[in-house]
């Protein structure tokens, strides 16, 4: 069995992290997996080859050139002989749709979808919105021939939103051979202030105001503390004016890009990890952390919901709701007890609902099925 992903970039995102995680396990079933990537940035490329999976750069076309982006999909299919098309996102599921729809390979195509692109606040409302929207609506039913969603609400929205039936659910998986590398790494010595890290990308949609605010609230009941906010983005400056305006300047961190592997450390130094997010597909960095035995307070949206179960792998809190977060913050510092006891069946919901595995052989039964249905 031959299977191309295509994915629009191989920067640092849910998605690409994905490819990263599970072609590996995939390759190990006796199966080709190459990855085709439309345009830059490429930074994860090379640790997709390094675990032997191949990536191919495809002609650099603008976004909207979408028949010319189609057929150099189409005739990477024919040179590889490849069975079934995977998409990762939104122009390459497009692309991949046309594929099939205009029969220019004989593939089976397949999509996951990672997000909740559609939902109010995620994103700008706007001509491009209205119209990738339409365009999805129309192309997709005809030229897919599987969509999976990575949680239950993802597969909801896109129902809802684009008309479609027959999603699937696959969540991300969580690769704990990984995880506990990093553990092993990682110091061993402890810190004598507690540690409060907020991992994720400094956009709006996660949530680092409200974590700040709550924050500020506590901040003198709390014993000696430290703040580690990891990750980069666009709302750096706004981000850190905010936290010298609430007087939190000296407490805490902005880390800046961190790779995987530093972001699994920084959460490992965690005492609590904070994922305060407005809106989420999944969850990503919330299952990481719940591996490595942490205590996750998270915000009650999209796949969180799944991911975590309220009062025994996690707290979750009414999103948007800074004084809740305070209150759960407060509770947690003040029973080291609950800390650890949240933390050990955080690891236990990692390793039964989430493992690499598991993840795994649910990808290959549905290419499996793809390919009888080709016959």
């Amino acid at each position: 069995m031959r299977v191309l992903h295509v994915i629009d970039t191989l920067g640092v995102g849910g998605a690409e992290r994905l490819l990263v995680t599970i072609l590996p396990e995939l390759a190990k079933r006796g199966h080709s997996f190459t990855v085709a990537v439309m345009r830059a940035p490429y930074e994860l490329q090379v640790v997709l080859e390094e675990a032997g999976v191949p990536v191919i750069r495809l002609p650099a076309r603008h976004k909207w050139n979408l028949f010319a982006s189609a057929r150099d999909i189409a005739t990477l299919c024919d040179e590889l002989d490849v069975d079934i098309l995977h998409a990762h996102l939104y122009f390459p599921a497009i692309c991949s749709s046309l594929v099939r729809s205009f029969r220019l390979a004989r593939v089976r195509t397949v999509t996951t979808f990672h997000n909740l692109a559609y939902a109010e606040g995620v994103n700008k409302a706007g001509v491009g919105l209205s119209l990738k929207k339409k365009l999805a609506s129309l192309i997709y039913p005809g030229g897919m021939d599987q969509c999976l969603a990575v949680s239950g609400v993802v597969s909801y929205h896109y129902s809802q939103a684009l008309g479609l039936d027959g999603i699937r659910v696959i969540h991300n998986p969580i690769d704990l051979a990984m995880v506990d590398r990093a553990i092993r790494i990682g110091s061993e010595q402890g810190d004598a202030l507690l540690h409060i890290v907020l991992p994720g990308r400094l956009v709006h949609e996660k949530g680092h105001q409200v974590f700040l605010s709550a924050i500020a609230t506590i901040a003198q009941e709390l014993p000696p503390f430290r703040i580690s906010l990891a990750g980069g983005g666009p709302l750096k400056d706004d981000i850190e004016e905010r936290i010298t305006s609430l007087g939190l300047g000296a407490l805490v961190t902005v880390t800046g890009n961190l790779d995987h592997a530093a972001l699994l450390e920084s959460v490992h130094s965690a005492n609590i990890v904070v994922v305060p997010s407005l809106s989420e597909g999944f969850g990503l960095t919330a299952l990481e952390a719940m591996a490595l035995s942490k205590p996750v307070v998270a915000s009650d949206v999209g796949g969180l919901k799944e991911v975590i179960i309220d009062g025994e792998s996690g707290v979750l809190f009414p999103a948007g709701d800074s004084e809740e977060l305070a209150s759960i913050l407060l509770e947690l510092v003040n029973s080291p007890e609950l800390m650890q006891r949240i933390g050990l069946a955080a690891r236990e919901r990692a390793e039964a609902a989430f493992s690499l595995g598991m993840i795994a052989d649910q990808y290959i039964d549905v290419y499996q099925e793809q390919l009888q249905h080709a016959q």
